[in-house]
This record gives structure tokens, sequence and C-alpha cells, in this order.
């Protein structure tokens, strides 16, 4: 089994305003496949108020990820409430043979205030 560590840096440079305490972070990691079917891999998620610049890492093996898969896709999304204020995605490929950390810049970008 081979092991992959994804790290992504969220910036919230773009935002005109701050985090608050009752916003819901949501952080997910999909496999996308031929055809565009998406398979969640991996989530994370709570209500932080996050100071920004913040890093998060997760840590994945081969076998969670369906085959073949055409991409992986890291989504970041701040709510509040029900109400989607903020988010960021980056799409890549892995290699799973190569040892190094996949690194993901993410800069959140809002969507409702």
């Amino acid at each position: 089994m081979r092991k992959k560590i994804f790290l992504g840096h969220i910036s919230a440079r773009d935002l005109p305003f701050s985090f608050q305490s009752h916003y819901h972070w949501i952080i997910s990691v999909y496999a996308r496949k031929p055809g565009g079917v998406e398979r969640l891999l991996l989530e994370t998620h709570g209500y932080y108020a996050i100071p920004a610049p913040w890093t998060f890492a997760f840590h994945v093996d081969d076998d969670e990820s369906p085959e073949p898969v055409e991409a992986h896709q890291i989504r970041v999304q701040v709510l509040d409430k029900d109400v989607l204020i903020a988010d960021a995605s980056e799409q890549f490929a892995i290699d799973w043979v190569a040892s190094e950390v996949s690194v993901h810049n993410l800069v959140l970008v809002p969507r409702a205030i």
C-alpha cells in the first residue's frame, strides 16, 4: 500500500471580512473517475475562527482512491449557517510513486457576504 500526504495552505487575502467562531469549515478531498463521477475520499469539518493563513494535511492510502482516477480535488468551503461565504478548490493529478508531499495553495474567494 502506498501513502501520500496532501498539504494545503489556505489564504484569506482576498476576503473582505475576518473569520468568526460560528463559521463552519468543510475541507474535502475527492477522486474523479472517468466520466466525471466524483467520490469523497476524506473530509473534516468544524466551527472555527481560524486565523489566516492556515495549513492542513491529509494522509491518503492508494487503496482509498478508486481506480482509474482522472484527477483528485481539494475543496475548502466556509459557511455562515447554510450560506456559502467563501470557498477554494484545486484539481490535481497524483504521482503515487513519488515520495514528495503533494502541496496545494488555496486562496479563498468570497461568495456571499
